[in-house]
This record gives C-alpha cells, structure tokens and sequence, in this order.
C-alpha cells in the first residue's frame, strides 16, 4: 500500500468526577519522498457525563509533515 491510513480511539473515565472522553482520529500518509513525508487526518473528542449537563466535543484536522533527518516540522 503506497499511502497507509492510521487510526485510534481511546475511551478514559475520570472517576472523581465521572465524565467520560472518548477520541478519535484518523491519519494516512499524504506525500512521501526521500526527503519528505506529509501527513494529515483528522480527529475528534466528546466529553459526556458528571457536572457536563449536555455531550460536549471538539475537532478538527491533524497535519504534520517530517524531513529524511527525522525531525518533525
């Protein structure tokens, strides 16, 4: 596969306060060369549950991009 696609979610209860988070995200490699990767996705997150009175969330794209020397930009 030339450009792999990535994905996670993850679920966390705060027990003190019993709101729960959930996220996700989704990432696939956009442009790759010898000198450069391009990365981009998006991701999102919703928080439900204790004093929340109503399902919160938030998200948006994921960008990132590295150079051959493994520094991340």
């Amino acid at each position: 596969m030339r450009n792999p696609v990535n994905g996670a979610f993850s679920t966390i209860y705060d027990w003190q306060n019993g709101v729960e988070s959930s996220e996700i995200d989704l990432n696939a490699i956009l442009l790759s060369t010898e000198k450069y990767m391009i990365l981009g996705g998006v991701g999102g997150a919703m928080y439900f549950g204790g004093f929340l009175t109503n399902a919160q969330g938030q998200g948006g794209p994921i960008s990132a991009s590295t150079t051959g020397h493994g520094s991340w930009a």
